[in-house]
Order: structure tokens, then sequence, then C-alpha cells
């Protein structure tokens, strides 16, 4: 059994998650079973909508519809998609919201007026986000006015969605042809659209609307489901054969890890197909997905933009995922059948809500025209740390429900703020340095902290470690005194024994977390730095490769140059192997005119994974024809990046490949493209570098290549 194997069988925290979460709900109510019932929350919400309406009404009044509001630019003021766009609905949907609150008529008319160029969009069958699109708008339209042409449109839009149905396999397409017999993708996020169709088939649609939506939700909790309760983001299918082909990441950061605002969909998307169904293997996956959501964020409930990134607890935050998050939770607290877990799930919203409505996170006093500041649209593309129109409807939308509750009787009691405010390695970490201490981030000050108290064990073992406590930074230290091993789980342990500041104990925890795969146990170990000033010692050069030295180095005194011909590269065969990492030095001098392969892994001259450097100045990995992941960030002509693939052992016919680009120097922390992918061949045996079938112009340099044995 291989790690990815090991690491996939664990129960995630030692413990369940669910047991976890209610342990937690139980010693916050013991802790407060004297104190008088209050809600902060509901006195908060006036005040915290009423400045919502005023930057609504803010943007309505300075935008021209039909330039929609999408996500901030650093300086706080909106970006603009066309109608095209998934997020182009959010914006009229919060108007509509509004409406609700206030039957200020102002309000619909700025709904009207803003959904209104969305007409047309009802038609595509070519996108999957005609729910966010169409149901965020003219659905609560219809909800709130009844006017029959928004019906007619919504069915419209689900009829045209529906052409997306794959019926041999029971998915809606995410992407691609609805004819493609290549590729079936699927992502996370298309569980949000089905509350489209699920609506349709109740007013006036056909019944099949609602098969394909449920057809569609459990295959999903098959394929982007992981034991724990975390989710995957993307699976690719092939159509023909219903083997999966992929599984792995975009937004987040690598395969292993989980993107929260895709945990996000999850919560919130098989809450509604529960509450339309009444299948309770819905109401498991929303659980399950709740469950490692509240277990797995900070202590305030907001998620940073990845549950395990591996700048903890610098990582940006993702307001978008916590308010998402949120309004399916109170949801899902009204259709649970478990009142212990209705409870939680209403308290764990309510904590996010409180802590989205506090100037930490609310835009009052700011210059940025959004409701919620620190949403992350795309961190691997630098959009972060900004405002996001879908976090302010979903957010709106939270507090709306809150207000409505059906059993506001599950409120219970106010609780204090977590004692632990977050932690790193977080819990279940698959990825945590063996370098690195273990650290805890305290919200109030703590008494007690000590090696007996705060203790790390590799099983049974107690490992050796200094302890500290900053009191100025609330910040516990624990500092192993040997690196620890590779591939292990470690358990954090914090005894009773530690006290806040009311002098009451903090209450037993424990955690655990994965320390970092072991580096390759290499059978061959190749570098390539030129700087005895040739090529010679490369095992075969192919075409007009030259030196060049001076300005024109990349560093050092000599680089490998690519002259724009083709085929142009460095090779290297080694022993067949299905582990391996390469990583190299790139300028490119000028972009390319057509896909060109930059670097390929062939096993006796079938090529396996590949680079291609397109003409947008980005890079792709692929897997034989098909794209792996998402493209790299364009690149700029005369910068200096640096590139590395890795590819681990995915069990059987499966790879595990990770596609780097950085700046010089910087770390390899989190790939663009990292999937689980079945190959053709997972054990290649010859490595090329340079132009090898289209012209590149390019500048080479520290080639490294090491293979497994």
């Amino acid at each position: 059994m291989n790690s990815l194997e090991r690491r996939a069988g664990r129960t995630r925290l030692g413990v369940m998650p669910w047991v976890v979460l209610l342990g937690v709900f139980i010693t916050n109510t013991q802790a407060l079973a004297q104190a008088p019932k209050q809600d902060s929350l509901e006195a908060r919400i006036p005040e915290t909508l009423a400045f919502a309406a005023s930057r609504l009404r803010d943007t309505a009044e300075s935008l021209t519809p039909g330039a929609f509001p999408q996500e901030t630019r650093a300086d706080g003021t909106w970006v603009t998609s066309d109608a095209t766009a998934f997020t182009s609905g959010f914006f009229a949907g919060s108007l509509w919201y509004l409406y609700e609150y206030t039957k200020d008529p102002y309000w619909r008319t700025q709904a009207e007026r803003w959904q209104d160029p969305l007409r047309g969009q009802e038609t595509r069958t070519d996108d999957h986000d005609l729910g966010f699109v169409l149901y965020s708008s003219f659905g609560n339209g219809y909800r709130l006015t009844g006017d029959p042409s928004y019906r007619d449109l919504l069915l419209t839009a689900a009829n045209s969605l529906s052409q997306r149905y794959y019926a041999p396999l029971g998915f809606i397409r995410s992407r691609g042809d609805i004819s493609d017999l290549k590729d079936l993708d699927l992502i996370i996020d298309t569980m949000v659209n089905l509350e489209l169709l699920f609506w349709a088939s109740r007013n006036g649609g056909s019944p099949m609307l609602r098969e394909m939506a449920t057809r569609h939700a459990l295959n999903t909790l098959e394929s982007h489901f992981r034991s724990d309760g975390s989710t995957f983001q993307v699976a690719r299918f092939d159509p023909l054969t219903g083997v999966l082909k992929e599984n792995g990441k975009e937004q987040g950061c690598r395969y292993e890890t989980v993107w929260s605002r895709g945990q996000a969909w999850a919560v919130y998307g098989y809450t509604v197909a529960y509450r339309e169904t009444k299948d309770r293997r819905f109401l498991t996956g929303a659980r399950k997905a709740a469950d490692f959501y509240i277990s797995h964020a900070p202590g305030d409930l907001v998620a940073y933009w990845d549950f395990f990134a591996p700048d903890i607890p610098m990582a940006p935050r993702d307001a978008s995922a916590a308010a998402a998050t949120a309004s399916g939770l109170i949801e899902l607290s009204q259709l649970e059948t478990d009142s212990r877990r209705a409870e939680a799930y209403l308290n764990a919203a309510r904590d996010i809500l409180l802590a989205l409505s506090s100037p930490a996170y609310l835009s009052k006093g700011t210059p940025f025209q959004s409701v919620l500041l620190h949403g992350t649209a795309f961190k691997p593309r630098g959009r972060f740390d900004i405002g996001l129109v879908y976090a302010d409807y979903y957010f709106i939308e939270a507090l709306l429900r809150y207000q409505a509750l059906r059993h506001p009787e599950l409120r219970g009691l106010e609780r204090p703020p977590a004692i632990i405010a977050t932690r790193t390695p977080m819990p279940d970490d698959p990825y945590a340095s063996v370098g690195g201490d273990v650290r805890i981030f305290f919200s109030a000050p703590v008494r007690g902290v000590s090696a007996t108290t705060f203790l790390l064990k590799r099983g049974s073992t107690l490992v050796a470690a200094d302890v500290s406590y900053d009191a100025e930074s609330l910040v516990a230290r624990l500092h192993p005194r040997q690196p620890l091993r590779y591939d292990t789980e470690y358990a954090v342990l914090l005894t009773k024994d530690i006290t806040g500041p009311d002098g009451r104990s903090i209450g037993f925890q424990r955690w655990t977390f994965t320390t970092e795969p072991a580096p390759l146990d290499r059978a061959e170990h190749r570098f390539f730095d030129f700087e005895t000033g040739s090529l010679s010692g490369v095992e075969r050069v192919e075409g007009p490769v030259t030196l060049v030295s001076g300005v024109a180095a990349l560093r050092g005194n000599w680089s490998a140059k690519i002259p724009g011909a083709a085929p142009a590269f460095l090779e290297e065969s080694f022993q067949g192997t299905d582990e391996l990492f390469t990583s190299f030095l790139l300028r490119m001098d000028t972009a390319p005119t057509v896909d060109a392969n930059l670097l390929s892994l062939s096993k006796d001259g079938t090529v396996v994974p590949h680079v291609l450097l397109r003409p947008n100045r980005a890079l792709q990995l692929m897997n034989g024809d098909t794209p792996v992941g998402t493209r790299t960030n364009f690149m700029t002509v005369g910068e200096v990046y640096q590139v590395a693939l890795r590819q681990r052992d995915g069990g059987g016919r499966y790879a595990i490949l990770d596609l780097y680009l950085n700046g010089p120097g910087a770390e390899f922390e989190c790939p663009f493209a990292s999937s689980r992918v079945r190959t053709s061949e997972p054990r290649e045996n010859r490595f090329r570098l340079g132009a090898i079938d289209a012209p590149l112009d390019v500048t080479l340099d520290d080639v490294l290549l090491d293979t497994a044995r």
C-alpha cells in the first residue's frame, strides 16, 4: 500500500469529524449553562443589512447594467463582466433580497434593471452555470413577484441545462461540448446549479429534470467525495467507457488538499438535493461536507482559501466560502432530523455570520465597493484578498435565512469566541513540513502551556520537543528537537491543564497531521548548469541547441539556448520509473506562434505527461492529448521563471502529476496543475526538454532530473 492509499484510508482527526464537532458544542454549552439567552447576531442584522444596502445602492447607480460587478481590484473598485460570466446574476439576486427585506419598490426596480441584460442566456447550452446566472436573479424575482415571464425564462434555462446531461454516465457536463466523446468534465460547483432543475420539475417542467439532477448528485457523491467528507474540485471521465481519467484541483493548492469554496458548494448543493428529494443519501452528503468544513476551519469559521494552505495562519481567507457555507448550514439546520446536529449547524452558521459582520470582514470604513472583504476568487491566479459579488450574495441570503428561521429555538446559547484561533499544521494536513514547528494561535491569554500539557506523538511514542508560549502574541510553539519523519502521521495533544483567561480548562484537544512525502529515493541524479561552457554532459542534443553567456545567460556564465527552430532539445534516458522530479530555469525570449512541446516524458516513444508552451505565454500540463488541471499564469517575455514537474505513483495505471511555475528561488508549494490521472503508461524512461515538435525561442538553465528506483 503506497502513502497515498494509506492517507486516503485514514479517518481524519483521529476521530470522526462529527464527534469533534459535537464535542466542541457540548463543551461550549456546558460552560455557558448559566448564561442568559441572547442573540447578538439577530440584533446586528438590521445595521448590517443597512450597510449592505448602501454599498449595493452605490454600485447600482454608478455602474451600467450589462457590465456586471464580479470582483474588486486591490483598490476596492469593481471589475465587471458580461452576461456570460458565472457571476453575472448575483448582483441582481442581492437586489432582489433587499427588496424582500425592505419591500421598497426601489430595490425591485433596480433588480429588474440589472437582471434584464441577462435575457438571452437562457438558451445557452455551452455552460453549466445557468443556475448561478439565472436562478439567483430571475429565480428570486419569480419567487417574490410571480411574474410569469420569469417562470418561462427559467423553464427555458432548465431545458437548456438539461441538454448537457449525459445519460450513459448520469452526469451534467460542467464544461466542454455536449457532443464530446473524449472527455466528460465535472466540477463540484455544478451541485449548486442543480437547484434550477429541481425547481423547474416542480413548476411545469419535465419530471425528467428532477431525475437528471438526482442522478448527477448521487454520482457526484462517488466521484468527488473522499471518505472523510472533503471534496475534489475536478473529475474527468471517459464518456465511452466510464473510466475515471482524472481527479484533482484547479483553484485549491494541490491534489491532496481541499479548496474551501468547493467544500462550500458541496454543503450548499447537497442540502438543496436533500430538501428537494428527501433522499437520506443526500442528507449524509450534506452532513459529511458540513462536518469537514466546521472541524477544519479556523476559530472564527471563516475558512482559508484552502484548508491546508502552506502559509497558514498568514494564508488568505475566503469570505465567499464562509458565506455560502453559512447559508447552507442554516437551511440544513432546518432540515436536519437529529436535533443535536441541527443546533450545532445553526450555531456554526451564526458564528460565521458574526465574524463576517464584524469589522474584520465588513468593508465599512474602507474604499471597497463590495460588502465583504477578504474573498479569494482564484489564489493561484493572484486573485485574493478582494471583494466578491457572490460572497455578498450568499452573505445577504444567509442573514435573511437566519431571520426567517422556522425553528428559532435552535439558536441555543450565545457562545464565546473559540479559544484556539488557528493552528499549524492544521488538522489532517496531508503535507506538513518535516522541519516545521507546531504552533497554536490563541484568541485570548492562556496559562499552563508546557512540555507536559502540549505534546506531539508518533503513534504511542512521545516526540522530544521544546515548548514555549509567548504571552504577547498568544502563540504556543512546539519545536521538535529532531526533524520529523517523512510521510508519517503525528498527533498533537493539549491536556485539560491549559486554562483560559477565566481560569477554566480549554478542554482536552487532539488532532493529527501527516508529513510531506519523502524525497525521491534517487536511482539517478542529473544536473546541468552548463558552467563548463559546453553541452558535453548531456546524453543527447538534437538540433541547433547552443550556449549563450554574459547578460544572455540566466544564471552564472552560461545557459542553453533554443534558437527558434525545431527540433532542438536536450534528451536523457533513464531506467523506467513512475516517480521522478525535474526542474529548470526558463526564459521565453519570444512567444511561440503555435502550441509547442517544451518538456516531455515518454516510454519507448510513447509520450505520456508533457508540458506545452502556448502562444498565450502560459504552460499547460498534458496527459497524452488531454489537458491536466488549469494553465499557469501568463509569463512575460524576457522574465526568468522556475518550472518543475513532479510525477508520483498514484496506484495501478494512475500517476499524480504536479506542475509548478515560480519566480527564481521560490519554494515549490502550490502547483498550478495537480491531479491523479489515468495514464497509458505510468512508467517512463526518456526525458526531453526544448523545442520538441515546434519552434521555440527560449533559454534554459539549471536543469535537474531526479528519477526514483
